[in-house]
């Protein structure tokens, strides 16, 4: 019994020992952790991030040409492919859409046409979204 009693004291002792340590000791900092930045260290990321959207934008408007192009030459596959890599870009507009939707509607693919008209429709390009429901209906 003088045992148990013992032991269980013993627990107790380093437990709350534990609690009381854990909270009353600074928190140890990390050797790896890199200095603030500077003003011009976050300048030049900041210009680096705007030249980098300025890029993707480029980017993302030749790919909806191209895209274009592939759609007024009846090839709705290369025109996806071109759609896809626009929409990696991350911008969106209404051409986006309609080319996506026109190629899917070519190709008689109901369910993915029915999914631009709601990507459309989310992204408020109404106008898009109604040609397409009208080329659907007519599937």
């Amino acid at each position: 019994m003088k045992k148990l009693l013992f032991f269980t004291f013993c627990l107790f002792s380093i437990t709350l020992s534990a609690q009381i340590n854990r909270y009353t000791k600074p928190i140890e900092s990390n050797y790896q952790s890199a200095p603030p930045l500077t003003m011009e260290q976050m300048q030049l990321i900041a210009k680096s991030r705007a030249i980098e959207r300025a890029n993707n934008h480029k980017l993302f408007l030749q790919y909806v040409d191209k895209s274009s192009e592939y759609i007024k030459a009846g090839k709705w596959d290369y025109a996806l492919k071109y759609i896809e890599r626009a929409e990696q870009t991350n911008y969106i507009n209404n051409r986006l859409y309609y080319n996506k939707g026109i190629a899917y509607f070519n190709l008689k693919k109901k369910g993915k046409l029915k999914k631009v008209i709601r990507k459309a429709n989310k992204n408020f390009y109404f106008d898009v979204a109604e040609l397409l429901t009208i080329k659907l209906n007519s599937l």
